[in-house]
């Protein structure tokens, strides 16, 4: 089995195998914190209301009610996100004969804190969401630790917003398996592009309304249109 870092990262020991790991983790998980209920967990530390209601109706049972419970104390609504996540690392073994770069894992762990940390900031998705699920923030732990620990007491609410804002887009463009200055590059290209095309099509639109300005009828329209193109 081919363990070299250069060629990619064997996440769980597997290159091939990890494919469908990967993709039924993602799978399972998302099962699980779509049938989550907080009350139905005993331990105080994820449930403090005191109130326990006996049994799960989590569709992987035990195991799906407190992996769920674990993860949306961790990364709050971040947890959606590590559900894409895993998806997309399954997909990009597939496609890439079993490779996965550090890149791309590193581009996604970091996706997640510093989405944690924009959510915590943000206040998003909002109180109603955090209380129904008893957990320390929109963001989690994570974004609690890293945000109402850290960031927001030294530098304010907006530079947060902002600072996570761009660190989110960043890892986003490694996650996804580019480079920023190669992608930086292209979009640049792409919007001159754009610029340029609709440049050209509001200047043949002048051309040809100062045409029919001045060729009111079809024939001679016709020949000012050739003209032009010959002179052209």
């Amino acid at each position: 089995m081919h363990l070299s870092m250069k060629r990619g990262v064997p996440l769980f020991g597997l290159e091939w195998h990890g494919v469908p790991c990967l993709c039924w983790g993602g799978v399972a998980l998302l099962a699980a914190m779509l049938t989550f209920d907080v009350r139905e967990i005993g331990w105080s530390y994820l449930n403090g209301s005191g109130l326990v209601i006996p049994g799960t109706s989590n569709v992987l049972g035990t195991a799906g009610l407190y992996g769920a419970g674990i993860f949306y104390w961790m990364l709050g609504g971040m947890a959606w996100m590590l559900v894409i996540l895993l998806e997309w690392w399954g997909l990009y073994r597939l496609l890439h004969h079993g490779r996965l770069p550090r890149s791309v894992v590193y581009g996604g762990l970091f996706l997640l804190l510093f989405g944690c940390l924009f959510l915590t900031a943000g206040h998003v998705p909002g109180n109603e969401w955090v209380a129904r699920h008893q957990i320390q923030g929109a963001g989690g732990l994570a974004g609690h630790l890293l945000g109402t620990g850290l960031f927001l007491p030294l530098a304010g609410r907006s530079a947060v917003l902002a600072f996570s804002g761009l660190g989110y887009l960043l890892a986003l463009v490694y996650a996804a398996g580019m480079r920023p200055r190669p992608f930086c590059r292209a979009m640049l290209r792409e919007w001159r592009a754009w610029r340029m095309n609709r440049k050209e099509k509001k200047t043949g639109a002048t051309d040809r309304s100062a045409c029919q300005g001045s060729c009111p009828r079809e024939g001679q329209h016709g020949r000012c249109r050739f003209v032009r193109s010959q002179a052209g």
